[in-house]
């Protein structure tokens, strides 16, 4: 792969891209027929069988064992989560079985422990005596009750199971007096939503069991964290990084997306699309008929390629943007609000650059000046994946434009990259052809235009690669060149004196566990941009191409077939552009 000459990258055009807006969502209340739950004492059957009629689910109840569990307080606990998820649009869940209480039908819930359950023991007991008989036949068994709390869902289902959910007595989900604890608390608001998934397409896909971690995991954690927060601010919450790791999912994007190893984690990005929304109400058709996320179907679960595919069609359903932009905007978004942990310094601009590190690994540092006005360095990123660069452009001036350029055979290159300016939060550039390099034909020319950075200060560059159909993304090696951008011409008059003024920018780092709706980006983008424009008037520098450019080319080599497909040989170009 060889170094782009300037020759190669020619003469560009401005590209500025700025995304619709959505319209600002409606949520409505979902009608949940149950909205009531009884905590039962005891270990549920999880066999769908004729043992069933014989004994009934739960003939092993035994309410001494649990005296000191509040039962109160797990039932209103249920009660508070049901009502955020109906508020929120969310359909009821799929939990058996449904019994009849004095106030009416509710869902039944396991309180278990594994160390004083019956079912265990005779379990234990019979799988011992078919050693001693020599016979293979299946021993009806109970839950295991050894996790803190866990919904058995659609994936027993169709192994033939039953679907249940039982909190853990033994576990953290419960203090030594009996009372939920924050993760308890937790516990509810995460295995609640995966019995409301259950209820969706997820739950109805041909195999559920295999629905990536990033999906089912992900969107649990990010709604129940959500949830934690909203419903019962008053619970002291753990300040460990470990805990605030996986309260704000902190994980590395520099890899896929879809990495299981990564799943619980993800919950930042799904996080993310409930506060570009206003909420999580994306997930559900609206007011309005757009299908929302939940809606379509998932042809293929566990195969990242069509995993993305699906989201891709929700996303665009309801945002009326890919899941190419989207990733762009998060990895803008999210480099800049840093999770407060015991490294932070109290101050986030500091924190950023090892943030970032963090969470896009390790960035190239460029810097740019009147005396080295380009740069070349090598990007190599993963599918549905990002990267990042640092760069610093040192001029006279307030402000700087830069512009990045590649050469390659594949087209598609150039669609899949997307280039993003943190700081401008919702600016997003798609890479654009720009002709054939006339050095050798077989290969594209690709322009990602016209970024406006502040001079003297560090600007982090993101880096999505993403195709516009998510399952034709490919791992991708780019070699980019990036130059500041020159306006020379005499045909203009005189600037003005002096160096000029940068705008605002539209994101600053923060602490912060939410951003702002994609309306509200766009705004904040749009008053940066203008107001930059404005700024740019009043002191034209020579680092930015502006409406028109100019450009003289004495030295290009001479032609073999004049014109015949491009243009060749000195010359001057001159571009003009009306802009509104």
């Amino acid at each position: 792969m060889h170094a782009i000459s300037r020759r190669e990258t020619g003469l560009f055009t401005l590209l500025v891209t700025f995304m619709m807006a959505a319209p600002m969502p409606v949520t409505v209340e979902a009608e949940w027929e149950i909205r009531q739950f009884e905590v039962f004492a005891g270990a549920p059957y999880q066999r769908d069988d004729g043992l069933v009629e014989m004994i009934g689910f739960d003939w092993a109840e035994a309410e001494d064992w649990f005296s000191n569990i509040n039962r109160a307080e797990v039932e209103q606990a249920f009660n508070d989560a049901a009502a955020w998820y109906s508020t929120e649009g969310f359909p009821e869940p799929m939990i058996e079985p449904i019994v009849q209480t004095d106030n009416g039908p509710a869902y039944r819930i396991y309180v278990c422990s594994e160390e004083l359950m019956v079912s265990t023991a005779i379990y234990n007991f019979w799988e011992w005596i078919k050693t001693k008989i020599e016979w293979e036949g299946d021993i009806p068994n109970w839950a295991s009750c050894g996790a803190w709390g866990a919904y058995n869902g659609a994936c027993a289902r169709s192994k033939g199971a039953r679907t249940f959910f039982y909190l853990n007595a033994d576990g953290p989900a419960f203090d030594s007096d009996g009372k939920l604890t924050v993760k308890g608390y937790q516990t509810v608001a995460h295995e609640l939503f995966h019995a409301i998934q259950g209820n969706t397409v997820m739950g109805n896909s041909p195999e559920p069991c295999e629905i990536g971690k990033w999906i089912g995991e992900g969107q649990a954690d990010a709604v129940s964290m959500d949830l934690l927060d909203e419903k019962w601010p008053g619970i002291t919450q753990p300040t460990s990084d470990s805990w605030i790791s996986k309260k704000r999912g902190v994980r590395p994007f520099n890899k896929k997306l879809t990495e299981d190893a990564q799943g619980y984690t993800t919950s930042s990005f799904w996080r993310f699309l409930g506060d570009l929304n206003g909420g999580y109400d994306f997930f559900m058709t609206d007011p309005h008929g757009s299908a929302g996320v939940f809606d379509f179907e998932i042809h293929d679960t566990g195969n990242w390629r069509s995993e993305t595919s699906w989201l891709d069609s929700g996303l665009y359903s309801r945002f009326n943007m890919n899941l190419n932009e989207i990733l762009g905007l998060f990895l803008n978004d999210y480099s800049m609000r840093v999770p407060p942990q015991s490294w932070t310094s109290g101050n986030a601009v500091d924190d950023v650059p090892r943030w970032v590190k963090g969470i896009l690994g390790e960035c190239e540092e460029i810097t740019l000046s009147g005396r080295k006005t380009s740069h070349e360095f090598f990007m190599r990123i993963e599918p549905i994946a990002g990267g990042c660069a640092w760069l610093t452009v040192n001029v006279p001036q307030a402000t700087a434009q830069v512009s990045l350029q590649t050469a390659s055979a594949d087209v598609s290159l150039f669609k899949d990259i997307w280039i993003g300016l943190a700081e401008g939060d919702a600016i997003l550039t798609q890479g654009m052809m720009a002709g054939k390099s006339p050095v050798d034909p077989s290969r594209n020319l690709g322009i990602w235009a016209d970024f406006t950075v502040r001079s003297g200060f560090p600007t982090l560059l993101t880096f999505t690669n993403a195709a516009n159909q998510p399952e034709n993304s490919e791992r991708r090696v780019v070699n980019f060149e990036i130059s500041m951008n020159s306006s020379t011409n005499n045909l203009r008059g005189p600037a003005p004196a002096g160096p000029g003024k940068a705008a605002k920018p539209a994101a600053k780092p923060s602490y912060k566990k939410h951003t702002k709706t994609l309306q509200q980006k766009q705004t904040a983008t749009a008053t940066m941009v203008t107001e930059q424009k404005n700024l740019d008037k009043e002191a034209l520098t020579p680092f930015t191409s502006m409406s028109n450019s100019i450009a003289m080319r004495p030295r290009q080599p001479a032609c073999q077939d004049p014109f015949k497909y491009t243009a060749c040989g000195p010359s001057t170009s001159i571009n003009m552009e009306l802009m509104p």
